[in-house]
Order: structure tokens, then C-alpha cells, then sequence
């Protein structure tokens, strides 16, 4: 019978809810603001190690639920911040460099993961769920279809769990205007040895437009 080595749990929380993008390249208009909710779904995946022999690399499937804020500061630059559960909180600026001949925007962010509390994974507190961590996104397209690459860096807290890097490609769609539902779809690779995991996140998230902040 094959053995199953599970993955860090960091990983797994890698293709999470707070870490969709959830955006389209265009930038909130300044002083107005969007509210929403956001979804994940992570259908896992067993893959053989390559590094030792009858043993297979995989995770089970993972969901988290979120919401998260926009605010436009200025022309061409916008804010959010996002919370989710399992518990985790991140906050991000993104910045449009071009419009013509298609948008571009940069879009960095930080993000906490806290402990997981007693009874959410586990019988006691996951002191190894703690982490900061760091992501830069590239969005390129229009405002209804946009992808691009990401790179995300984590950094545990916990010594037991050691820091890593990601790389990606992201592909998102945006449908209406005063209420947009967003599709996206997340690939994600972590080279660990000489084995590589591949992280698929599918998400879809809801943005509904407020009225401008008044000056």
C-alpha cells in the first residue's frame, strides 16, 4: 500500500480565499468603494513523490469564505483589504501603469495567518498555521478578461514549518457593473526537493459598488 505525505499546511493555505485575487486591473475610482463576499474551493490533488519511492505527495480539499473592502485614493491607485475563515487578514495597493493597448496594473499585498484556534483543525491550537506572508500580482487584459503571473513568499513564525516561495498564473472575468461576480481561476507551483506541487484554486467572488465617500 502507497503512503500519503501530506503537504505543509502553509501550501494548502497557499490557494485560500484570502490570497484570490478578486480584482480587475481597473483601479477603483477615487473616493468610491466596493463590498463583497469571496469564495475558494481547493479540490486537493496525490501526485507520486519522485524522491522517495512508494510514497505519494498530496492534500485532501480545502474551502474558506471571506469578505473584502475597495477604496479608490486616487487616480489610477486603489486599496483593499480582505478577512476570511479560516482566520486570516490581508491588505494590498494596486496601481495601474498603463491603459492602451490593453490595462496593466501591479498589485502588492500582505497578509497574517494567526494560530488556528483549538477545535478548527485540530484537539489543541495549530501554532504552524502562523505566518506573514507577501504576494505581487501582474493584471493584464480589460476589464472584463485579465490574468497574469504571481509570486508569493511565506514566512512561518513557527520553527517547525520553513519558508518557501510560489510562482503562478491567475485568469479572472468580471460580469456587470454596480454588481460584478468574478470568476477566477488560481494555478500554483511549489518546488520542494526535487518535487514539484501543484496548487489549483477555484474562486468566485461578488463586488458591490457604494456611492463615492464625499469630499
Amino acid at each position: 500500500m502507497k503512503r500519503i505525505a501530506v503537504v505543509s499546511p502553509l501550501l494548502v493555505l497557499a490557494a485560500g480565499c484570502f490570497y484570490l485575487v478578486q480584482q480587475t486591473p481597473e483601479p477603483v475610482l477615487p473616493g468610491e468603494v466596493t463590498l463583497g463576499p469571496c469564495a475558494h474551493f481547493g479540490p486537493g490533488w496525490v501526485i507520486p513523490d519522485s524522491v522517495e519511492p512508494g510514497v505519494s505527495r498530496g492534500a485532501g480539499p480545502s474551502a474558506e469564505l471571506g469578505g473584502q473592502l475597495r477604496i479608490g485614493i486616487a487616480k489610477n491607485l486603489d486599496a483593499g483589504l480582505r478577512v476570511s475563515l479560516p482566520p486570516a487578514a490581508m491588505i494590498d495597493l494596486k496601481y495601474l501603469l498603463m491603459r492602451k493597448p490593453f490595462l496593466l496594473a501591479i498589485d502588492p499585498g500582505f497578509a497574517y495567518v494567526p494560530p488556528y484556534p483549538t477545535g478548527m483543525l485540530y484537539d489543541e491550537p495549530d501554532e504552524n498555521s502562523e505566518c506573514f506572508a507577501g504576494y505581487l500580482t501582474l493584471l493584464a487584459g480589460s476589464e472584463q478578461f485579465f490574468g497574469g503571473p504571481r509570486l508569493m513568499g511565506y514566512f512561518p513564525v513557527g520553527q517547525s514549518t520553513e519558508k518557501f516561495l510560489l510562482g503562478g498564473l491567475m485568469l479572472g472575468a468580471s460580469f456587470g457593473r454596480t454588481f460584478r461576480l468574478l470568476p477566477e481561476l488560481n494555478l500554483l507551483l511549489h518546488r520542494e526537493s526535487d518535487a514539484w506541487d501543484v496548487l489549483l484554486a477555484l474562486g468566485i467572488g461578488a463586488q458591490f459598488r457604494l456611492r463615492r465617500i464625499s469630499k
